[in-house]
């Protein structure tokens, strides 16, 4: 609704291209300031990242993590190598 002119009522659905303006002015522009914050904040820790992979300095709970890391997948590797193992001998497969 908005008035028309002076001393006169308000008219429904008189100017539509205000409403199209307030709908993309609060709920589009948002979505499109929101989006390039959070590229900025991944391109960041993206750049931090690639960083410190440069300079090949890690603390000790990066070690920590990658001996983890390495440990599970290798036991993983071994269990799989039983697994097949015991398949193949299961069906007499070679």
């Amino acid at each position: 609704m908005a008035a028309t002119q002076d001393d006169h009522g308000p008219v429904q659905n008189y100017r539509i291209e205000m409403s199209i303006f307030y709908i993309v002015y609060f709920v589009v522009f948002p979505f499109f300031f929101v989006n390039i914050f959070v590229a900025l904040i991944i391109i960041t820790f993206q750049e931090q990242g690639e960083a410190e992979l440069q300079d090949g300095e890690i603390d000790k709970n990066q070690v920590k993590v990658v001996w983890h890391i390495t440990k599970f997948c290798t036991l993983i590797l071994q269990n799989m190598r039983k697994l097949d193992v015991w398949k193949r001998s299961q069906y007499d497969i070679k």
